[in-house]
């Protein structure tokens, strides 16, 4: 389940004047979303859901029916019920509601209308919905026609995180399909691991570009996004790469992104990101070469080492791995 995290329809009051009731908050990718009176962001919540008893639910809408729908999902004594709650709710929410049974040991997914349910090779049933039904419909059907190859579980992970890179790409080059339809700034990766459902953690998108230096073909690091949970906290960072007479130096941007509790001061972990180096589990690799983009996806092997010395950061390339992504990106040109 992959889910963005904006509030769309109203958000956490600002405690200002009414003119300001929609709190200005920046993209992570970049891109400042002012795209019109309607459409300024309200603020940046997790809107996929983990319950008790194997339920999972996502839903958009108005802040205070989801956290009520929310609730009434998770205090529903059984299927009977949690069907009630969702039939109150299809006229004024998009969600997805999963639930694990034991017994039969099969998911049963239910889905509002406004949900469009596609069947795809390479990804099987898909059901997307939301302001950007639309932007994820496209990039889903157009990854289903692109080459993938993948070992053991990781390779329908890898095939959802290269959507949420493709996804974190548009945010910065064409706003007007995420974040103009109230869609994107930054994403959750929810998956179920044969128990129970798990929220992807500890996982890092690098962009990178080879281009040619006197010659020579050299590797560009451009900028990371970082993102691990911390308290209950999606701790979400943009990092920008650099350098300075040859000293690699970071510039840091800090989402910090909770659930449904009431919003907490902004600023609690800008300690958290400048002495704590990252450290994922599994990371995506977004590589340019002229007007192609490879994407890899690595948990065992990493192609970026980064780490903090006197105050810096400073980041490297694993000579083995660049060896072999070269490899492979030179046989599909």
């Amino acid at each position: 389940m992959i889910s963005d995290v904006l509030v769309t329809d109203d958000g956490w009051s600002s405690g200002k004047k009414p003119r300001y009731e929609r709190t200005y908050i920046p993209s992570i990718g970049g891109t400042f979303p002012h795209v019109g009176p309607n459409a300024a962001i309200s603020g940046m919540m997790q809107k996929t859901f983990l319950l008790p008893d194997g339920k999972c639910i996502a839903a958009a809408g108005g802040l205070q029916t989801v956290l009520s729908f929310r609730t009434q999902v998770e205090q529903a004594a059984g299927i009977d019920e949690v069907l009630d709650v969702c039939s109150r709710h299809v006229d004024e929410l998009d969600f997805v509601f999963m639930s694990h049974c034991v017994e039969y040991q099969q998911l049963l997914v239910l889905a509002t209308e406004t949900c469009r349910r596609m069947t795809l090779d390479a990804y099987g049933a898909v059901i997307i919905g939301g302001s950007g039904e639309s932007t994820i419909r496209r990039l889903v059907t157009e990854h289903a026609e692109l080459p993938f190859s993948g070992e053991g579980g990781l390779a329908t992970l890898g095939r959802a995180l290269c959507l949420v890179n493709a996804a974190l790409e548009l945010d910065a080059s064409v706003p007007q399909s995420t974040l103009g339809r109230r869609f994107g700034a930054y994403y959750e990766v929810t998956y179920f691991d044969g128990e129970s459902f798990v929220k992807l953690d500890r996982t890092i998108h690098h962009f990178l570009a080879i281009t040619l230096v006197e010659g020579l073909a050299a590797w560009f690091l451009s900028k990371s996004f970082y993102h691990e949970y911390v308290d209950g906290v999606l701790v979400a960072r943009r990092i920008t790469w650099g350098a300075d007479e040859a000293k690699s130096f970071v510039w840091q941007d800090c989402y910090e992104i909770g659930g449904d509790a009431a919003p907490f001061p902004r600023g609690r972990f800008e300690e958290h990101i400048n002495t704590v180096v990252p450290d994922p589990v599994i990371e995506v690799l977004n590589i340019k070469v002229g007007d192609r983009t490879f994407r890899f996806v690595s948990s065992q092997e990493k192609l970026v080492k980064i780490w903090q010395e006197d105050g810096r950061w400073f980041s490297d390339l694993d000579a083995d791995m660049d060896k072999r992504l070269r490899e492979i990106i030179a046989g599909r040109l």
